[in-house]
């Protein structure tokens, strides 16, 4: 996993792309608190207030926000925490589908094909989504810890294990509660699947054990679920039901075509093109669909319960990536919390588990010729790493040495704003002030987190949902009216703003004392 995942510790930048300008600004916030004693869920340098649900899901941040603050270099301990979860979810992959029944062999492609699946990649990384690396790295040991709880010959031993299993589903709440829900809903179908097939009367004990996983998740989880239910009212996420129904959908192609985001073996029309899906890999498919089909020669038999369990989970993804505009996937409660392609993730690590038993499946075919079990996982380990591994050639960074960030302004423009700020820092202070970007052509996650980090200063919008009213009903209108009256404006030599007496009374009101435009 090692070798799989050495792209995210290439030299370079971030390129700050959608959601990774507020990750990567909550860490560098988290590391500066955690210099001053604090242990922040809130911060004022972004927004207007302090809403519980700002930092919404603070684990990530807290996390590489320790490694940041212990290198003092955020950029290398978000490469370092994020290839660090990328080798912890094979890990847990691996160990997932040794708890089924697996051999060795079977869970290594499990694992690896978790690891290597591309999507994995691309929604975490270059995407920008750095916060689900530890969703994806604790996804799998819930379900490992319920087949070791379910596995107990008594019930009351299995215990410890269940309320360990349900522990780090609370964690995936606290990292990203839509995520969190789900993975709570995923965890639920695996151990009722499972449960179905050695039949109910003889399973009574083995349903509290399930009940007691979801149980201790909710439980963890709820210290973070139930305040920001009710902070939501103050919040952009109580204006109306918060829904992603709006983004597009992935495509079949998305899922089956060689991809590396860079290259496409089929390249896709302007028209159909987004970035909401990503290639799963055939060969993992192909495996997986061995293993759907073991499943389904199991149930009767009742044997290989984890097989069973692992396709009905992703059959029911694969259902909610491509029916996410069906009436059934509208009915389910918070289905619209996420949008069609996010759901790939859980699709993601069903597939990988499937392929592991489906590779167990051949393995048993084969049983009866000499070195059959190494045979058998070593073929389907070549062919994964063949499909996939290609994909893992990649250098998603920006130029070390340039002299511009990423919305193409010079550092230099900076710095005069940058050095005041640190006199504020040096004595455990926020500046007393805000700066604001006045330009339209900007992109709106650059001027709220790469502008507080190229300058340390307050920003007065926010990047999130859940921030308070006041950026949705004046911040933001507020700053489309100045960008439309200093426009026309601008001094020809660029270097002065002429700033109307209204547009300036607004500025005071937001305490803002750089005004930068370009």
């Amino acid at each position: 996993s090692l070798v799989f995942v050495r792209f995210y510790l290439g030299a370079g930048h971030f390129n700050w792309a959608a959601d990774s300008s507020q990750h990567i600004a909550y860490v560098d916030i988290t590391a500066g608190a955690l210099s001053r004693g604090e242990l922040p869920f809130w911060t004022y340098y972004l927004g207007t207030g302090s809403p519980y649900m700002q930092f919404y899901g603070f684990v990530f941040f807290w996390g590489a926000g320790l490694f940041s603050f212990l290198l003092r270099d955020t950029y290398l301990a978000l490469k370092i925490v994020l290839a660090g979860c990328h080798v912890l979810s094979g890990l847990g992959a691996y160990a997932a589908a040794r708890a089924g029944g697996c051999r060795r062999g079977a869970a290594f492609v499990a694992g690896i094909g978790f690891v290597l699946c591309f999507w994995h990649t691309q929604h975490v990384l270059i995407m920008g989504r750095l916060q689900l690396s530890i969703v994806y790295a604790l996804l799998p040991w819930p379900i490992w810890a319920l087949e070791r709880a379910l596995s107990c010959h008594d019930p009351r031993r299995g215990m410890s294990t269940a309320l360990f299993g349900g522990a780090l589903l609370g964690v995936l709440v606290l990292s990203h509660p839509g995520y969190g829900y789900w993975a709570c809903a995923f965890t639920g179908l695996y151990g009722l699947s499972r449960l179905a097939v050695t039949g109910w009367s003889a399973g009574w004990p083995r349903v509290g054990l399930l009940l007691l996983v979801l149980g201790a998740g909710l439980a963890v989880g709820a210290a973070l679920v139930l305040p920001m239910w009710l902070d939501k009212v103050y919040t952009g996420l109580g204006d109306g039901e918060y829904n992603l129904l709006d983004t597009p959908d992935p495509r079949w192609w998305h899922v089956l075509v060689w991809s590396n985001f860079r290259f496409w073996l089929w390249p896709p029309s302007h028209a159909e093109y987004n970035w909401y899906g990503g290639y799963l890999g055939l060969t993992l498919i192909g495996l997986a669909a061995t293993g759907v089909v073991a499943g389904a020669r199991h149930w009767a038999a009742r044997r290989s319960l984890a097989a069973v369990a692992a396709a009905v989970c992703l059959l029911g993804g694969l259902f909610m990536v491509f029916g996410y505009r069906t009436a059934l996937v509208r009915l389910l409660p918070n289905s619209e919390i996420l949008g069609a392609g996010r759901y790939l993730l859980f699709v993601t690590f069903f597939l990988a588990l499937c392929a592991g038993h489906g590779v167990r499946f051949v393995q048993l075919r084969w049983r009866r010729r000499g070195g059959a079990w190494q045979r058998g996982a070593g073929l389907a380990t070549l062919l994964v790493v063949a499909d996939l591994g290609p994909t893992t050639f990649q250098h998603p960074y920006s130029d070390p040495d340039s002299p511009i960030d990423a919305a193409n302004v010079s550092f230099e423009f900076y710095e005069s704003v940058f050095s005041q700020s640190r006199a504020y820092e040096e004595r455990g202070e926020l500046p007393s002030y805000r700066v604001v970007w006045a330009t339209s052509d900007i992109y709106r996650f650059h001027h709220t987190g790469l502008l507080y980090f190229n300058t340390r200063t307050p920003v007065p919008d926010g990047p999130h949902p859940g921030e308070l009213h006041s950026v949705f009903q004046f911040v933001r209108p507020f700053m489309r009216l100045v960008d439309m009256s200093i426009a026309p404006d601008l001094a020809a030599d660029g270097s002065q703003l002429n700033v109307n007496p209204t547009v300036y009374e607004g500025l005071t009101l937001l305490n803002v004392r750089y005004l930068l435009a370009r």
